[in-house]
């Protein structure tokens, strides 16, 4: 049988006019640009020039994968998430006391020991994360942001690591510094444009939670441990500004804070931010410093 010479440049695709039926098919699928690039692909690799009947071997593969490429996405596109029994705050305790353990096994918090400093603490992130109308009854709104607020070292971030997927609404955390050390980049690595996305929620796939939820929304870490900064000789508040982005466009947040109320309210003087900042749920956490 002759053998036939590919040429990338040639708009000839050469392909034997004695295919079977159900090859010839499976060829007709692809478009003129997919049988050029098979077939130049192969002869890459190929130690010598490709036959009539390699040409069509090749091609019939490059068929076969994209019916399957294309059956996957009809796949996922089709595919519905299975309805998710949302757990009670009881039954979120349970869980958490759970993930906690595996958390301190991978790594991602030194320890935990839940004890009579943090238990009423915890129980409360039960009851918020579940939308349980208990937490309303502790003087707390189940509609509004949450902030944990006490001593440093007295477990905040690893509180709300624990609580990081949840039914409510999940987040990731951010250290406030390192949102503004990113701010304060020279150029165009700084500036609001490249923190503007902790103003908005993070998609994620919804089969990647097990809550099913679209995407996350961020707990600004240590918030009030950032500096002032300023930006080409502009004085830049980063943090509040950032709140304020959030309040307006009403997505939720949550921080961690070794502030007080006042001390809060003094660094964000922002009235409107003052003003929305009573409403949000503060959270003490008391205790000593565990880190030591």
């Amino acid at each position: 049988m002759p053998q036939i010479k590919i040429s990338a440049a040639s708009d000839e695709v050469p392909v034997s006019d004695d295919p079977t039926p159900e090859q010839a098919g499976k060829i007709a699928t692809l478009t003129a640009e997919e049988r050029r690039d098979a077939l130049h692909r192969a002869q890459l690799f190929a130690e010598s020039e490709l036959t009539k009947q390699e040409c069509i071997r090749v091609l019939v593969e490059r068929a076969d994968q994209k019916a399957g490429m294309l059956r996957a996405v009809t796949y996922l596109q089709n595919l519905k998430p299975q309805a998710v029994k949302l757990p009670t705050a009881r039954e979120l305790y349970t869980q958490k006391l759970a993930e906690a353990q595996l958390l301190v096994e991978r790594g991602i918090i030194d320890n935990f020991v839940l004890d009579e400093e943090n238990k009423r603490v915890f129980e409360l992130l039960c009851l918020y994360f579940s939308n349980d109308l208990d937490f309303e009854r502790q003087g707390y709104r189940l509609d509004k942001n949450l902030i944990l607020a006490g001593f440093v070292g007295t477990g905040k971030t690893v509180l709300m690591k624990i609580f990081a997927t949840n039914p409510r609404q999940s987040y990731s955390l951010v250290r406030c510094l390192d949102i503004v050390k990113e701010f304060s980049y020279a150029g165009s690595a700084g500036g609001w444009e490249k923190i503007d996305r902790y103003t908005k929620p993070s998609a994620i796939s919804v089969f990647a939670n097990p809550y099913q939820q679209p995407h996350r929304v961020w707990c600004y870490d240590d918030l009030g441990a950032e500096q002032r900064t300023a930006r080409y000789g502009t004085p830049a508040n980063v943090m509040q500004d950032i709140l304020m982005e959030c309040l307006d466009t009403g997505i939720p947040f949550l921080a961690t804070t070794n502030l007080s109320v006042d001390e809060l309210f003094s660094l964000y003087p922002e009235p409107r931010l003052v003003s929305r900042l009573r409403g949000t749920n503060i959270i003490a956490m008391k205790g000593s410093d565990r880190r030591k």
